[in-house]
């Protein structure tokens, strides 16, 4: 929609409906189209046997990096889990305890 179409809604002047509906439908949240899932890539993995020294070489390095990424994502996971965990328990019982929580910085 334009400026000047705006500022003749703002006027008062005639607004047809069609033009306002997809305003009311999103204030509503009601989607105008809802789009379809996108598929997921399909992973290649590149044969092995057909490659040469140097591309084994990276790829293998590409891998171990890949592994190691994973490694840390799962570590970091792990803990923060831990921590929730250690933190409920003291909320726990630090409340049948009957002490205040904000006062305790839980």
């Amino acid at each position: 929609m334009s400026e000047q179409e705006l500022n003749e809604i703002k006027e008062g002047k005639v607004f047809p409906a069609w033009k306002f509906l997809p305003w009311v439908l999103e204030y509503l949240d009601v989607p105008l189209q809802e789009k379809p899932p996108t598929p997921p890539e399909e992973i290649v993995e590149p044969d092995v046997t057909q490659m040469t020294d140097d591309e084994k070489k990276a790829y293998e390095k590409e891998q171990k990096k890949k592994a190691e990424e994973k490694k840390k994502k799962d570590k970091e996971a792990e803990e923060l889990a831990k921590a929730k965990a250690e933190r409920r328990a003291k909320r726990e019982e630090a409340r049948e305890a009957g002490a205040n929580l904000e006062e305790l910085g839980l």
